[in-house]
């Protein structure tokens, strides 16, 4: 929406500008309609900035407690502003898999390579699904951007402690039994900066599934850590992969531990052939 608005302003002002301006009295003078195209693009994206500042001081967050309440509002502004996101920084996003999502809440699993990550995910899942990330606790201080996660049910997680931890595990499996939203998670518990496929997973990460008597749904996310790199000049391909879903049944037979190992193993080996193949 915010992509599309901004374009349809964009071409309406250039458009007003390049008739009544009286620069544009040759052919040659074309260059002014390109300037009036630049020149609006840039002052509707920071129109639209301030539009979500103020917005988002009419919301409360905290980086402590989970939110109480869903905010439909807040969560579609966010989306959208996800999707302008993945535009504004050169993102083409590749999925495979997404038949396999399930019709109803569940937890979703991924590995961790940039803060681009949740960025990209929900813009490529779409915003009907609706999904509420654990998060460290500084994305939610972020301005505007923090103010509509946690409005959306983004949860603020404090990995040093313990009992709070506890907690957020707890209220993710209550979003998703009482039909909030979806909850996806990082079982790595942080960026994997290192040249390693995976980091090892945290325990409890896949205890929100069978807390929530919900279905998992194991993801890969390949080239987010590019997006720094190559803007504003080259675009990023990043490559989502849908691997597997494992039902509620599946995951409260299943042995923490082996489910575990058998993720782990899943998404090393989509992981180290995306890498091989794709640019």
């Amino acid at each position: 929406m915010f992509t599309f608005l901004i374009f349809f302003f964009t071409i309406i002002a250039t458009a007003l500008l390049s008739v009544f301006s009286g620069l544009i009295a040759h052919w040659y003078d074309f260059y002014w309609v390109i300037l009036f195209f630049i020149g609006g693009f840039f002052a509707f994206t920071l129109l639209s900035i301030v539009f979500l500042f103020v917005t988002s001081l009419f919301f409360k967050k905290s980086d402590e407690v989970p939110n109480e309440k869903y905010n439909k509002f807040a969560r579609f502004i966010l989306e959208e502003y996800l999707k302008f996101m993945c535009f504004f920084c050169r993102i083409k996003l590749v999925v495979s898999g997404r038949e396999l999502l399930p019709e109803g809440r569940f937890l979703l699993v991924s590995n961790h390579l940039s803060n681009f990550d949740p960025i990209a995910t929900n813009a490529a899942l779409g915003r009907k699904k609706e999904i509420a990330w654990v998060a460290k606790q500084s994305l939610i201080r972020v301005p505007i951007a923090g103010a509509f996660m946690y409005q959306s049910n983004f949860l603020p997680m404090n990995r040093s402690d313990v009992r709070q931890s506890l907690k957020v595990i707890n209220k993710a499996a209550e979003y998703i039994k009482q039909d909030v939203c979806s909850v996806g998670i990082y079982p790595e518990g942080t960026r994997n900066t290192t040249k390693e496929t995976l980091l090892p997973f945290k325990p409890g990460a896949l205890k929100i599934a069978q807390k929530a008597g919900c279905p998992l749904v194991v993801m890969t996310v390949v080239n987010t850590e590019l997006v720094r790199k190559r803007f504003p000049f080259l675009r990023t391909r990043v490559y989502i992969d849908l691997l597997k879903v494992y039902s509620a049944k599946e995951v409260e037979e299943k042995n923490t531990n082996e489910l575990t190992a058998e993720i782990e193993q899943s998404m090393r080996e989509n992981i180290h052939i995306a890498r091989e193949r794709r640019v």
